[in-house]
Parts: C-alpha cells; sequence; structure tokens
C-alpha cells in the first residue's frame, strides 16, 4: 500500500521470447529491425494530446521510469542554458538531485510548505534573475503527494530566459482526469516526466519523457552504427516497455483511466473519513499521511516511512476490503 503501482498487470509473456531492443530515437528508426517503435510513437502521441502539445511540436520516449525522465529533462535545460541554474524543492524526489549532480548542473534547493508544495517566497529570495532560470517543479511530491503552484511560479519569472520541468509521476496520469489544477502545454513549460507502471499497470517500470521539440535544438548528432540519433539518455532501450504502455493505454483509454483516478481519489477519502483526524489528505492526491504506525503494520502494508510519517497511496488494485482491513488494523493501535 505504500508504494505507487497499479497491482493489476496484463500479460506480456509471449513477448518474452523476443530480444526487443528500441535502439536511439523513436522518431528516428533504427537499424534494429525488432523493436516497438510504432507503439512508441503513439504513446507519445497519446501523452501530447493528454497535454495539450501539438504532435508537429512534440517529442518524447519512453523511459526506464520517471528518474530518467527527470534527468533527460535537467540535461536538455543545461543544454539550452548552460550558465543556467537549476531550483528545486526540498521535497523533490531524490532523482532530481541525482541528475543535477551527474550532469554538473549548479543547483540550489527551496524549502518546501508543510504540506511540501515548494515555497514560493523562498524561491523568489533564491532566484539570480540575472541568470537563465532552470526549474524542476513537482506535480505529486513523494511524501505527501503536493502540486507546486507552477501557474504562480511561471507568472513570477516573466520573460526572463527560463527552462521548466515537470516531475508528474504519479499524478501526471491522475491530475487531467479530476477536479484539480490544470498543468499542461498551454503553459510555457518544456519538458514532464510521467510513470507508467503506476497508474498504467505495467509489469516493467517504464515512463515516459515528452518535451516540446525545440528544446532538442542542440542535441541528436547521428549515430551511424544503429541509424539514428543520440536523443535518448540511453542506446539500448526496452522495447517491451513501450508496448506494456500502449497496452495499458489501449486497456483504459482516457475514460477509463478518469474512472480509476476518480476511484482512487474516492477511495483515498473514504479513508480519511473512517480514521479522521488522525490523517491527512492533499487536495488532488491520492496520498494518505499519518503518524507512523507499529513496525508490524509498516511491514505488513509495505508502508514508505519518512521522518516519523508514514503514507498509503490509493491505487486501482486496492479494493474496499483491503482498505477496511487497514483501517481495523489502525484502529487496534489506537489510530
Amino acid at each position: 500500500m505504500g508504494f505507487p503501482i497499479n497491482g493489476s498487470p496484463f500479460d506480456l509473456s509471449p513477448f518474452y521470447k523476443f530480444v526487443v531492443n528500441n535502439l536511439g530515437d523513436p522518431f528516428c528508426g533504427s537499424a534494429y529491425g525488432l523493436n516497438t517503435l510504432v507503439f512508441e510513437k503513439e504513446v507519445i502521441k497519446f501523452f501530447a494530446n493528454l497535454y495539450h502539445l501539438e504532435m508537429k511540436d512534440a517529442w518524447g520516449y519512453v523511459t526506464s521510469g520517471g528518474s530518467e525522465g527527470n534527468l533527460k529533462g535537467l540535461y536538455l535545460a543545461r543544454q539550452q542554458y548552460n550558465k543556467g541554474v537549476a531550483h528545486f524543492s526540498d521535497r523533490s524526489h531524490y532523482s532530481v538531485f541525482n541528475a543535477a549532480e551527474l550532469i554538473n548542473l549548479p543547483f540550489k534547493v527551496i524549502k518546501s510548505n508543510p504540506d511540501h508544495s515548494i515555497n514560493i517566497e523562498d524561491l523568489k529570495r533564491k532566484i539570480d534573475f540575472g541568470k537563465p532560470i532552470i526549474l524542476s517543479l513537482n506535480v505529486g511530491t513523494t511524501m505527501k503527494g503536493a502540486i507546486d503552484d507552477i501557474g504562480r511560479i511561471i507568472q513570477m519569472v516573466g520573460n526572463r530566459p527560463m527552462y521548466c520541468h515537470v516531475d508528474a509521476a504519479l499524478s501526471g496520469l491522475i491530475l487531467p482526469f479530476i477536479n484539480g489544477p490544470k498543468i499542461d502545454f498551454k503553459m510555457p513549460i518544456c519538458s514532464m516526466s510521467v510513470s507508467g507502471h503506476k497508474m498504467l499497470g505495467c509489469s516493467i517500470p517504464c515512463g515516459v519523457f515528452l518535451c516540446r521539440k525545440d528544446c532538442l535544438k542542440d542535441a541528436g548528432e547521428p549515430i551511424e552504427y544503429i541509424n539514428s540519433s543520440n536523443n535518448t539518455i540511453f542506446g539500448s532501450r526496452s522495447g517491451l516497455a513501450p508496448l506494456a504502455m500502449w497496452c495499458g493505454i489501449k486497456r483504459y483509454g482516457k475514460a477509463g483511466l478518469k474512472r480509476l483516478a476518480n476511484n482512487c481519489m474516492e477511495k483515498a477519502n473514504y479513508i480519511r473519513k473512517r480514521l479522521g483526524d488522525t490523517v491527512s489528505l492533499s487536495p488532488s492526491c491520492n496520498t494518505v499521511v499519518f503518524p507512523c504506525p507499529s513496525s508490524k503494520l509498516i511491514n505488513k502494508y509495505h508502508l514508505s516511512v519518512q521522518n516519523g510519517f508514514a503514507h498509503i497511496i490509493v491505487m486501482p488494485h486496492l479494493k474496499k476490503k483491503d482498505l477496511d482491513g487497514f483501517i481495523s488494523d489502525m484502529k487496534m493501535e489506537g489510530f
């Protein structure tokens, strides 16, 4: 219960007997014919449409997960603004810190609010408005599921040189389908990372990186050996991961994903009502936070813990009986 996975995956085993390798850029093809690049481009098209980015202006690929997407986003930001400084909150996913250090990108850590969203006043104090501004903002923080106020931050930056990456690993397939803040490429964001093994129920850890095509202007040298370009972080990439994401999209569609997202929110609210003030639930979030229970319950439910608190992330595979069992155990411990 403590980790964001849809525990109802579909069967990809018929494809395990093939060595499916998506070498290079999905939009360039490659010399290796046993691939799923056609499916990968369909996945990119789905996310571009979902986030209101015209396909003629879009580029992306299926990654190994949200962490790779964050690395790619910050790498493109540094390519575009080599004198830029990155800014992200102290509640950003650890992959954001890792990515900045890996590519030697200067960064400033911004304080967060009690709900774990970025503190805009601290951001304003720490930004050097005389340099290009690189932002990595959160749509669903790891522990509390907080959403940064991206619109207000972009308004604060104004027309200054800026690269804005959005880490939407979990909430990227929830927020478009519920009554919450609207975040898409109608705003001047540059790139986005979303996970595939969470809401879609892929049995392989994976994700999608989506960006504006003009962010690639300084990247993508041709690689003759594979007859593709080096736009992706890795060379050999799983061909099963795009197939898994494509299957998830075809299984649910937008209507099905909307049902899943709203059902998760309903179940999260059910827990909050049953356990009362001992738990917290941020708006537009399926993450229920509470003081750490016993190690017995932490182990039983595979809870994530941090700084004396634990959470469960209410995902599609959890049934009402699962929630009732959890609530009963919590009440036995005095919650």
